[in-house]
């Protein structure tokens, strides 16, 4: 399966955008898996150095997604950058929480307000 079957990338500037277009239970988890080592590799070819991670779309990811999420934010981290998550539902926002991911990547409410939060404090 291709990334564009879980996830929409859209880069601005050196930040991507990074969107489920749908719900990333585990029982879709090989396509996740592939869509993790290609996103990586559209991450690392990017040149960003920002992740925002928009969960509008969806309002449940598995344990495999957030595996993605790990290893997305650990490239992220070696380039010096920031992720922030913005429009997380209540049960996305307990497992960031449960799983103390939010002391490390911000979740706010949009788009804008992850960008914002970026650009304050981007040093380039």
């Amino acid at each position: 399966m291709e990334c564009a079957s879980f996830f929409s990338l859209e880069p601005e500037g050196d930040i991507l955008f990074l969107t489920p277009i749908r719900n990333l239970g585990d029982l879709d988890m090989m396509g996740v898996v592939e869509s993790c080592q290609a996103i990586v590799e559209r991450f690392e070819s990017s040149g960003c150095r920002h992740v925002v991670l928009d969960l509008g779309s969806i309002d449940y990811f598995g344990s495999t997604a957030l595996g993605l999420f790990i290893q997305l934010w650990s490239k992220v981290s070696q380039r010096g950058g920031k992720m922030v998550v913005c429009d997380a539902s209540s049960d996305e926002q307990n497992i960031l929480r449960h799983t103390r991911l939010d002391t490390i990547w911000p979740i706010v409410a949009t788009r804008d307000d992850a960008r914002r939060l970026i650009e304050g404090n981007s040093t380039s």
